[in-house]
């Protein structure tokens, strides 16, 4: 039974070890920023930005029901 003990970790998958090598692995190019890039309050600024004309659209059809925004004129 102990001779297959070995063989039996390969089976189990990777344990913590490999994971911290596979971490370490992905990490190491990467270079920490001040503010990340992926930063929800200037994405959600620059969002509303591009898509003002359609959030302005969309803001005057408030309140219509499904059928009347979708028949209702462009």
């Amino acid at each position: 039974m102990y001779r297959w003990a070995r063989a039996a970790r390969i089976y189990d998958g990777p344990d913590e070890v490999h994971r911290q090598t596979v971490a370490r692995h992905a990490l190491k190019n990467y270079t920490p920023s001040e503010v990340p890039t992926e930063f929800i309050p200037t994405r959600t600024a620059a969002a509303r930005e591009k898509f003002a004309g359609m959030l302005e659209f969309l803001e005057s059809r408030k309140g219509l029901t499904r059928r009347q925004f979708l028949d209702g004129p462009l």
